[in-house]
């Protein structure tokens, strides 16, 4: 069965809003195209391809020697041939339940997606591991985190 479309309303420049039933098109603040609210078009996305998605992937780096330590975090990473970075994330339930571990996943890959052009040219893969007592540490506090870690591996 399919459920009956609501009215869009399309804005055009400089003309009054054209009505258009049983549309596909479907307007709010939120997915405005470009705009910061719409984080699949929006400048600061953080696309598949700057991800680790795979376990082997996780393995490989969790299996290199190279690591830098933070006040919270802890970040394992290892050269890759793309050209670019791939970030990971391993929250273990030491943090508590799903929803503070997601929270943590959440502010670190904020974190990460705004810091963005700092990191993307570094190549290498990096997974990030919160420490006990991340979830209570504000956003910008991560942000320094992984700040100083781009700083410290651009200088090796």
């Amino acid at each position: 069965q399919e459920w009956p479309r609501k009215t869009a309303v399309r804005f055009l420049p400089e003309e009054e809003p054209v009505e258009e039933k049983n549309s596909s098109f479907r307007f709010s603040a939120r997915t405005l195209p470009g705009s910061v609210l719409d984080p699949g078009r929006s400048r600061f996305g953080f696309p598949k391809k700057y991800r680790l998605l795979k376990r082997e992937q996780f393995l490989s780096v969790q299996s290199s020697p190279s690591r830098f330590v933070s006040k919270h975090l802890v970040f394992l990473y290892h050269d890759n041939s793309l050209g670019h970075v791939r970030v990971g994330f391993t929250v273990s339930k030491r943090h508590g339940k799903a929803v503070v571990r997601n929270k943590i996943k959440r502010r670190l890959r904020s974190a990460v997606r705004l810091l963005m052009p700092q990191l993307h040219l570094l190549g290498f893969d990096v997974v990030i591991i919160p420490k006990v007592g991340t979830d209570s540490q504000s956003s910008l506090d991560l942000m320094t985190e992984v700040s100083s870690f781009a700083r410290r591996v651009k200088g090796i």
